[in-house]
């Protein structure tokens, strides 16, 4: 691999004194460079080692021959890497494979290494390893080890004449408790290999990478290690994989597109294009390989919106864009929109869903008679969901649908999961564009026509149960005989949850509140989907709802905040002095004035006691701003002025709780009102 080295530009004056820097500790040296230089040494070793074999073949041009790995075992417990490559001859074994920083592969990058000290990396691990090569039929015996000086040695064990081809094979003693360390950083550093090695010596499988997308020179997949969420970005330089640090560039591209991969992002470069560190454990970034990366993730992104936008324009009608955009895109992006918004013919795709009334019939449930889930079962649904092996069907002739109408569907596609029918009065909604969904037709489906309607009305109805407070479905010759007045109200979003009324939707706890009062009265419900002349036609002669709370509730002229005023002070109606009134005396009294008040209160909650509930229920709790009003308008009611008075009236009142004292205030009631009196006369009262 070719090295972007620059020789330094310097310039100095004459007449200075040079020396140059030297090392003082070679043994030293040599241990960091053994010891202190890689991370994970098994896996510098598996890499450094399989490449240099890799370049081997390269240097041969023997290309697609797989070089061998033999890995530790009980019996044999070595790691071993041959190739087949020219061989190392003495001179190169002296100048080159035992000197760090000689290279032979800085000329081209067509082969790995570069840094020359890849050879070397077995000392990480061990003290001693061997090295046997055959050059122009020589064959020579190293071993290589670590000597008192720790500098190291290597030593020649024999020499022979011999007619094998040329080749090199690096042995490496392993420990029996790093067996599976070293089989598995094997498959790390070899698992994008085009021509993977010929392994053997002990159980081995390669990680099973699961492509799902892919275009120039970049792919997205899982792997079977991947358990979390969050994308990692890999960088595949020439056959070997390197992480990227994502946070060291985040500021240097928009990295919104990488968070809602689903799955990790291969990106793949030559030999050379990217600076990789001095241990070759990870990419260097310099300002030449940071520029290389934003380019090429800018590419990636660009690449990745135009296949999508392409193949979303192959199709040639919505229903199958969407269930596209819906299914395969969000198969490896969680948010597609990070790209932008994905057009079918200038219409924004959906993302699943569509808020429409419509009945859907699932096949999937399982069927006692059929022996598998073949049994179709048919819903009211509130959306209709876009999804694979799904058809829309429109109602067009507005007949009540069951499975007997669209069973032929199902018939001719054993792949069918799902129907949604819509009413042909939701097919003509333009902005959801159902005409260009492929639609099929109720018609073409089914003989059946809409039949003339009997004189009998056709309909559910269902009874309000005051005791359950739930709508229960009875017949309709109950609801004939049922002698009491008879109130419809209009069901919205299932029979048991909810009322719908003055334009809202309620919880029928609101008749708990209505029906207490009103004993006499049965409450019935209706499906407020009904055609609107047949609601008509079955609530002639009967109140609605809310017709009946006007009459009953609101008809009276009660001042609606007035009574939340009164139910807000109610809390404090413990004034048990009810006799206590007879023996005032002045008619003005601060006392008098504020037993009133409480008078009042007491009444209003009496003679109103479901009103206030039943109000709110419908138009919602009256707001603080409408009390604060009605007060501002009648002053006389404005409790929290009165009882200042009466505080400041009758200081010797402050502490006596009236409801703590109740049981005495007989005995006490003369002498407080004497008090009282005694109070309103000094101010003038009497």
């Amino acid at each position: 691999m070719k090295l972007n080295l620059t020789t330094p530009n310097v310039e100095s004056s004459g007449g200075f004194e040079e020396k140059f820097f030297s090392i003082a500790d070679q043994g030293m040296i040599f241990e960091i460079l053994r010891n202190k230089l890689y991370s994970n040494p098994i896996l510098a070793i598996c890499r450094e080692i399989s490449c240099n074999s890799l370049d081997a073949h390269r240097e041969v041009n023997k290309f697609d021959l797989p070089i061998e790995i033999h890995l530790p075992n009980s019996l044999e417990p070595f790691l071993k890497f041959k190739d087949y490559g020219p061989g190392i001859s003495p001179d190169r074994m002296e100048n080159v494979f035992i000197r760090y920083t000689a290279s032979t592969k800085r000329n081209d990058n067509v082969q790995i290494g570069a840094m020359g000290c890849g050879a070397k990396t077995p000392f990480s691990y061990t003290d001693s390893f061997n090295v046997i090569t055959i050059h122009d039929n020589v064959k020579y015996n190293y071993t290589c080890f670590i000597d008192e000086t720790k500098i190291g040695k290597i030593a020649l064990l024999s020499k022979q004449i011999t007619d094998e081809q040329n080749g090199t094979e690096i042995v490496i003693p392993v420990k029996p408790e790093d067996f599976r360390s070293f089989i598995d950083n094997v498959e790390v550093a070899t698992r994008h290999w085009k021509v993977k090695p010929t392994i053997t010596g002990n159980n081995f499988s390669y990680q099973e990478i699961k492509e799902i997308a892919k275009g120039n020179n970049w792919k997205i997949a899982n792997s079977n290690d991947k358990y979390t969420r969050d994308c990692q970005v890999k960088l595949i330089i020439d056959c070997i994989e390197y992480p990227l640090n994502l946070e060291a560039i985040k500021n240097f591209f928009n990295s919104k597109i990488i968070k809602t991969i689903r799955g990790d992002l291969y990106l793949y470069f030559d030999t050379g294009e990217l600076t990789l560190s001095a241990n070759r454990e990870q990419v260097y970034l310099d300002p030449l390989t940071i520029d290389l990366l934003v380019e090429r993730f800018h590419t990636f992104t660009v690449e990745v919106k135009q296949k999508l936008t392409d193949k979303i324009n192959e199709f040639d009608n919505l229903w199958d864009a969407n269930i596209f955009y819906k299914i395969e895109i969000h198969r490896f992006l969680y948010d597609p929109a990070v790209l932008g918004t994905f057009k079918w013919r200038e219409i924004a795709l959906s993302n699943g869903y569509y808020n429409v009334d419509c009945i859907n019939f699932r096949k999937g449930r399982y069927s006692y008679r059929t022996g598998g889930a073949e049994k179709v079962t048919r819903k009211k649904a509130y959306s209709l969901e876009l999804c694979q092996d799904s058809v829309l069907v429109v109602n067009d002739i507005e007949i009540e649908p069951s499975y007997r109408h669209i069973k032929k569907l199902f018939d001719n596609d054993k792949q069918l999961k799902d129907v949604f029918l819509i009413s042909y009065k939701k097919f003509e909604i333009k902005n959801l564009h159902f005409d260009m969904m492929k639609p099929v037709f109720l018609s073409s489906l089914t003989k059946s026509r809409v039949k003339k309607e009997k004189n009998a009305v056709k309909t559910l109805y269902f009874l309000y149960d005051r005791y359950n407070n739930i709508f229960k479905h009875v017949s309709y010759d109950s609801f004939k005989e049922d002698k009491n007045k008879k109130v419809f109200c209009l069901l919205s979003k299932g029979i048991i949850n909810n009322i719908s009324i003055k334009d809202k939707v309620v919880s029928p706890s609101v008749l708990s509140h209505i029906s207490k009062d009103n004993s006499s009265v049965s409450f019935y419900g209706i499906d407020k989907n009904l055609d609107e002349d047949k609601i008509k036609k079955i609530t002639k002669g009967y109140p609605s709802l809310e017709e009946f709370v006007e009459q009953t509730y609101f008809s009276n002229n009660i001042n609606i905040e007035e009574l939340k005023w009164a139910n807000k002070n109610n809390h404090i109606l413990g004034d048990r002095w009810s006799n206590l009134y007879t023996h005032i005396k002045c008619k003005d009294s601060i006392f008098l004035k504020r037993f009133n008040i409480h008078e009042k209160i007491k009444k209003l909650i009496n003679e109103n006691e479901h009103m206030l509930a039943v109000y709110e229920f419908i138009y919602g709790e009256i707001p603080q701003n409408r009390i604060d009003s009605f007060l501002i308008n009648n002053p006389e009611f404005n409790l929290e002025e009165v009882q200042k008075q009466f505080d400041e009236r009758y200081p010797l009142l402050i502490n006596l709780n009236f409801s703590s004292y109740s049981h005495r205030i007989e005995i006490y009631e003369k002498n407080v009102a004497h008090y009282i009196n005694l109070v309103d006369c000094c101010e003038g009262k009497i």
